[in-house]
């Protein structure tokens, strides 16, 4: 476990570090598992998967940092936003349960059913339209040839991505692959091609990679 922990929390330094460098240009959602404290409410629910996953990490971080970490961990993740939105992209942790307005996307991390909405939707759990309708309200390309995407992750896909709401969300988790996701302003997102593992490291043959990249 202290292994598991040790790359855990250096996972978690390295956004905090990227955040303090590049305020304007690194932004990471808050997910599912952003639970430290493994509670029941406010959006959150307690997490096992194989075993008292939740509890445990709760339980190691009292007894190795204490109770000032805890919670300077806690208040971090609740200051992480639930969603980013460019012209032609928009991205949440997992696909939306409902379409939400600007108002409560805006300040989602202060309600309770807006951070379930964007953190803890299953598969074919969401409101049929719910990306669509949330693309149309939010992302208006320049161009009007390139058409919005929507990107999410949470559950496991098998390969690249899995296409949902009528292909308008692409779901991308892939633990094994390490996908990534190229996103251009001036281009419809192809996920073909612009989807790509970080660990085969090609995503350097992709032309203007370094304009925008999303990981979810």
């Amino acid at each position: 476990m202290k292994s598991e922990m040790r790359e855990g929390l250096a996972a978690q330094m390295a956004v905090m570090e990227c955040k303090c460098r590049w305020q304007e240009n690194f932004h990471c959602l808050k997910g599912n598992h952003e639970n430290i404290k493994n509670e029941n409410g406010g959006g959150n629910f307690s997490f096992r998967k194989f075993a008292q996953e939740g509890e445990m990490v709760m339980r190691f971080m009292q007894a190795y940092y204490g109770d000032e970490v805890l919670n300077a961990i806690y208040d971090f993740e609740k200051s992480l936003p639930l969603a980013f939105c460019t012209d032609n992209l928009f991205v949440s942790h997992a696909e939306p349960l409902e379409p939400l307005d600007e108002e409560t996307v805006i300040n989602a991390p202060l309600f309770d059913e807006a951070i379930l909405a964007l953190t803890w939707t299953a598969n074919d759990e969401a409101s049929s339209g719910s990306v669509k309708k949330m693309l149309k309200a939010f992302c208006r390309p320049k161009d009007k040839s390139v058409h919005p995407i929507y990107i999410g992750g949470h559950r496991p896909v098998k390969g690249k991505f899995n296409l949902r709401q009528n292909g308008c969300y692409v779901q991308l988790h892939n633990p094994l692959e390490q996908n990534i996701a190229i996103v251009r302003a001036d281009q419809t997102f192809d996920c073909k091609t612009q989807i790509v593992s970080v660990e085969q490291k090609n995503f350097a043959s992709v032309r203007g990679f370094k304009k925008n990249i999303i990981k979810t």
